[in-house]
């Protein structure tokens, strides 16, 4: 039976295994590495000792960047979300990219000013996608102190905008929008009932469930597993 792995933290409430499974149309083996501290990570030669392909997310997604071949683009980005072994080599790529790059296609060039709520490296990945395309954004998040302890108001952008959450979990987000909000895009799954009550409850929310399956496809195709 394949088997397949996730590394992160707090992730056992992870429906990736039920994405690959889907996407097989088969039931698979999937492992869970769950560490509090990178200090207890295994080595890759040790993890892929049970599993063909290896998946990664927050917050270890640049933990072994420096072990890895990656295109140039992934460097630049400084996050990694999957890992596969040719012979004895390591390779990573970052499906996250590829995942958002097609949801966010149909919002390019459209005069649409983005907002990118957190830093980290899902922030990464959007900057790089939206610099790379000339589109108009801005980051905010509240270690650069520039989200106004949670409550910056969106209602006076005088254009289009989306707003894409990658805070973890915990952020609730309680800003005021108006109209002019075309979407707010929560890279979380299963969230809270009572999180993002300005937004959750409009047709304009949409949470990270689609991006989860689509980095599943795009994982899959990377490792070469049909």
């Amino acid at each position: 039976m394949l088997s397949l792995g996730l590394l992160g933290k707090n992730i056992q409430k992870s429906r990736s295994k039920e994405m690959y499974e889907k996407l097989l149309a088969r039931e698979i083996n999937y492992h869970l590495f769950d560490f509090k501290n990178s200090e207890d990570i295994p080595s890759l030669d040790t993890i892929f000792l049970t599993v063909s392909g290896f998946s990664i997310t927050a917050p270890y997604k640049d933990y072994f960047l420096n072990d890895l071949e990656v295109e140039s683009n992934i460097a630049e980005i400084r996050a990694v979300n999957c890992i596969k072994k040719v012979c004895n080599e390591y390779f990573g790529t970052n499906t996250d990219y590829l995942a958002c790059l097609e949801i966010l296609d149909s919002f390019f060039d459209k005069d649409i000013k983005f907002f990118i709520l957190g830093d980290g490296a899902m922030s990464r990945v959007l900057q790089y996608i939206l610099s790379s395309k000339g589109e108009d954004y801005i980051v905010r998040s509240r270690r650069l102190k520039n989200l106004d302890e949670n409550k910056y108001c969106f209602d006076d952008i005088q254009k289009k905008y989306m707003i894409i959450n990658t805070c973890h979990k915990d952020y609730n987000f309680t800003g005021s929008v108006d109209e002019n909000l075309i979407k707010f895009w929560d890279l979380n799954y299963n969230v809270d009932p009572d999180k993002h009550l300005s937004v959750s409850t409009s047709i304009k929310y949409i949470d990270g469930i689609e991006l989860l399956f689509l980095q599943a496809k795009y994982a899959l195709e990377f490792w070469g597993i049909k």
